[in-house]
């Protein structure tokens, strides 16, 4: 992801990545941070309405710190023609889905990284939420999908460093039985 990250960071990326930055701060699918209006932002409250997920659900995300910043900067730096979306193109428009997904394509090309697509970074979310003791019903709460068993299913199994950790704890306090040689094995 380093290398994505640096890729992103040349001037001609600035509004793509302003893109990248709130799905990493939200977890939010390519659709909902490019349908992000304006008027879906209370900043003063410091929460971002999306009425109109995937699953038809009222969604609620909470603005943390950086997102309220990098919010500000977007909507500041807007174009004439953003049609008060959120994020908009350099030359002021609104993305589309399938225009960013070849813009990011270029970018994470030119980057080294062109297997890393866009939803990773809804994974990516989903993964530190995950390793940093977040149970996965408040996972799946955060990230909107239809139900934990999908949350489950699409994301707890990427926990690698909390796995690791949890079966190194497992080490540390299971009993241990004595060891046996490969030879006793087949012999027995």
């Amino acid at each position: 992801m380093a290398a994505l990250f640096a890729a992103f960071k040349r001037a001609d990326a600035r509004f793509a990545r302003r893109v990248v930055a709130a799905s990493l701060l939200t977890g939010c699918r390519l659709g909902e941070i490019l349908g992000l209006k304006e008027s879906n932002l209370d900043l003063q409250h410091g929460v971002i309405d999306l009425s109109h997920t995937k699953q038809n659900r009222n969604h609620q995300i909470v603005i943390s710190e950086p997102l309220r910043d990098l919010l500000i900067e977007a909507l500041a730096d807007r174009g004439q023609r953003h049609g008060g979306y959120v994020f908009t193109s350099s030359r002021g428009a609104r993305y589309t889905v399938s225009g960013f997904s070849k813009h990011y394509s270029r970018v994470a090309e030119r980057g080294g990284v062109p297997d890393i697509l866009f939803h990773d970074c809804r994974r990516l979310a989903a993964i530190f939420l995950i390793n940093a003791g977040e149970r996965i019903e408040v996972v799946s709460k955060l990230l909107g999908p239809s139900t934990v068993a999908v949350t489950q299913r699409s994301y707890a199994h990427l926990a690698t460093e909390s796995t690791r950790a949890a079966f190194e704890a497992l080490a540390r306090v299971a009993p241990v039985l004595p060891s046996t040689s490969a030879n006793q094995l087949s012999n027995g």
